[in-house]
């Protein structure tokens, strides 16, 4: 059997590293690619302190349906400080051959590693160059010559993408959509990995009172604006912030109606109706109250994204789709609104509209004019190709 080993964190991993592997097992006609996922790294720090178990868990995510792409534990099992060498012995026995991918840049330093005469004795390596370093064969050759290495080129280079950027994009708000398999991203979302401190903090408040389920969805809904706000120009920090507090009012019945007195707020006949619908308004004061926001944007849009209003910001718009889009919805038709979000905003907003009218209709609860006038206003933006269509 002939394997190939692609080594790294994984912090996280991407559409590159999905690329790379799969366009080596086909052009050096490889059985298998591991992912071999380290634990503790000798030659840098994990950013973020993601641990060995959750990268290794994004790893699987990031090859679901890959032919011949395996996420690798070996390392993370063995414990102590990873390094090639041991790796490579531990596979050795059984296998006919073992080539070792690494970046074409790394062939400067690969001389460094623990044990290079072990590593170039136990695997060929295979050398893959970035768009902007296509391959250093003067390193090559050095290697050959010292080691006996056996190098190959690779004829082809990985896109340029990083975890380092990545995580960056993650942490500022920036949409990774394009740049990590859909697992990957659902994943860093639903556990908060790389994201800013704020955000931290507020969802630790949030955590306090909120039940893991509606937290989840919260949490989710974050992670969809996000990727929304990137793909039609919005404020991808205050996206997040609505999201991640849309919900923070979300009471029972006789809660929601004790809080609204509290607050001062009166409600509206289908608020009266079904006090469920209370949470928008009062999480526009409740953010205010006990989280400190006073991003105006922020407070609006989740001021109505239970109803929508008229004049809808782009902002609105897009926490008023996520809250029905996000990752951890399942019901029946929710691919269908996913796929309008990506291409018509205000199609998918009247989608939505449409869904929640229904399901009022259905309780026996008969909309406001109020509503019935947002809907068509939505309505004839949508007809008038007026707005947000890609």
């Amino acid at each position: 059997m002939r394997i190939g080993i692609l080594g790294g964190s994984f912090n996280p991993p991407h559409d590159g590293h999905v690329y790379i592997a799969r366009e080596v097992r086909r052009r050096f006609s490889l059985d298998r690619v591991l992912f071999m996922v380290a634990g503790d790294p000798p030659h840098k720090s994990i950013a973020f302190g993601v641990d060995a178990k959750e990268r290794l868990e994004l790893t699987r995510a990031a090859l679901a349906g890959e032919e011949g792409l395996i996420a690798c534990d070996d390392e993370i099992r063995r414990g102590g400080v990873s390094y090639m060498a041991d790796t490579l012995m531990g596979l050795y026995n059984g296998v006919d051959e073992l080539h070792l991918i690494v970046g074409a840049d790394m062939l400067k330093t690969l001389h460094q590693w623990r044990k290079p005469e072990t590593i170039f004795a136990l695997a060929g390596i295979i050398a893959v160059g970035r768009p902007d370093n296509a391959g250093d064969y003067e390193a090559a050759r050095e290697l050959r010559l010292r080691y006996g290495a056996r190098i190959r080129m690779a004829d082809f280079c990985g896109p340029d993408i990083s975890s380092t950027e990545i995580r960056r994009r993650v942490n500022m708000a920036k949409g990774i959509a394009k740049l990590v398999p859909y697992g990957v991203m659902e994943r860093i979302y639903a556990g908060l990995l790389y994201q800013s401190e704020d955000i931290l903090s507020y969802e630790k408040r949030l955590a306090e009172y909120t039940k893991p389920k509606r937290l989840a969805h919260s949490i989710g809904t974050m992670g969809y604006a996000v990727e929304l706000a990137a793909i039609w120009g919005a404020d991808g920090k205050k996206a997040r912030i609505a999201g991640l507090l849309h919900d923070c009012a979300k009471l029972g019945d006789e809660d929601a109606l004790l809080l609204a007195k509290e607050y001062g707020y009166t409600p509206n006949a289908e608020e009266q109706r079904a006090p469920g619908l209370l949470h928008g308004p009062l999480g526009a004061i409740r953010v205010q109250r006990e989280f400190g926001i006073d991003d105006a944007d922020v407070i609006n849009a989740i001021g109505c994204h239970v109803f929508g209003r008229m004049n809808m910001t782009k902002l609105d718009k897009i926490l008023y789709v996520a809250d029905k889009a996000e990752f951890t919805r399942t019901y029946e038709g929710v691919d269908k609104l996913r796929d309008m979000a990506k291409k018509d905003l205000n199609g998918a907003v009247l989608m939505t509209m449409n869904n929640s009218i229904g399901h009022l209709l259905a309780r026996g609860i008969e909309p406001t004019d109020e509503s019935l006038m947002i809907r068509q206003a939505i309505k004839r933006e949508t007809e008038n190709n007026k707005g947000d269509i890609k």
